[in-house]
């Protein structure tokens, strides 16, 4: 199943009330009363003019549409529905998962409300949005990318995504003092840079002026190759050690293989 998106037209105007009306007719009956469908008319007309739409498209089918807006102090998911034909299929988790991911190369919360009786509510805690408010009719809900590196997880392990030197046998046995073992996977959406060495003993030991760095750019085109090791949390945090000499952040995406790792990109923060 391939999960993809492109900007909204006049043109599915129909299909995203239609999708509007199924999806939430239970809610709003269970939560206001009697569905008139005149006022779910004008209420969907006003939001899908106000601001920009993109459909969800599951296997080059429409099956769904999202608005995410990009503020300065995080990511406002505006709206996320998906048709009840296409329920079920993880096509919702995979949205959220693409947008905190984005959230996390920011460095800012993803943020959100939805109706109080909306089982998508269920969703979006697991994945680890907490309520910060409430209204009569809404609950407000944030996930922060600090609280997910706040998580205890001594006797979990996790996959890390390499696409430099920890592939190297030799840097693994000086960081991890065993050989790991990875399988060859691709980060879609990224391509690699090229950032200059500011750290001049670390320049003396590798022998090189530039470290390589990804930047994500949200092209299908773009693909980093590499490999995911599964690592121990306390090796994990042997790797920040290792990569926090070259002004290195660890982030989480997700890869080809649909594995969710984290990867080392440098911060200018």
């Amino acid at each position: 199943m391939k999960i993809s998106g492109r900007p909204a037209t006049k043109a599915d105007t129909d299909f995203a009330r239609s999708v509007h009306h199924r999806a939430y007719r239970d809610v709003i009956e269970r939560q206001y009363g009697p569905w008139d469908e005149s006022a779910q008319d004008k209420l969907f007309a006003d939001a899908w003019s106000a601001v920009n739409h993109e459909i969800v498209l599951c296997d080059d089918a429409r099956c769904g549409y999202t608005s995410i807006e990009i503020r300065d102090d995080c990511f406002y998911l505006h709206e996320l529905v998906v048709d009840p034909d296409f329920q079920g299929r993880g096509i919702g988790t995979h949205i959220l998962q693409n947008v905190i991911e984005q959230a996390i190369l920011k460095g800012v919360p993803v943020r959100l409300r939805t109706h109080i009786i909306n089982r998508a509510v269920n969703l979006y805690r697991s994945m680890g949005f907490e309520e910060t408010a409430r209204t009569g009719s809404h609950v407000l809900m944030e996930w922060n990318h600090k609280a997910l590196r706040s998580i205890p997880r001594r006797d979990h392990t996790e996959s890390l995504f390499s696409y430099g030197t920890l592939q190297s046998e030799e840097v693994q046995l000086a960081t991890f003092g065993r050989r790991l073992e990875g399988k060859a996977d691709r980060l879609i959406g990224y391509r690699i840079t090229m950032i200059p060495i500011s750290n001049h003993k670390l320049m003396a030991t590798t022998g090189e002026p530039h470290h390589r760095n990804i930047q994500s750019t949200g092209a299908a085109s773009d693909v980093v190759e590499g490999t995911v090791f599964t690592v121990k949390t306390q090796e994990l945090e042997q790797a920040d050690e290792y990569e926090s000499t070259a002004d290195y952040e660890r982030v989480l995406v997700r890869l080809e293989s649909q594995t969710n790792a984290w990867v080392y990109l440098h911060s200018d923060r």
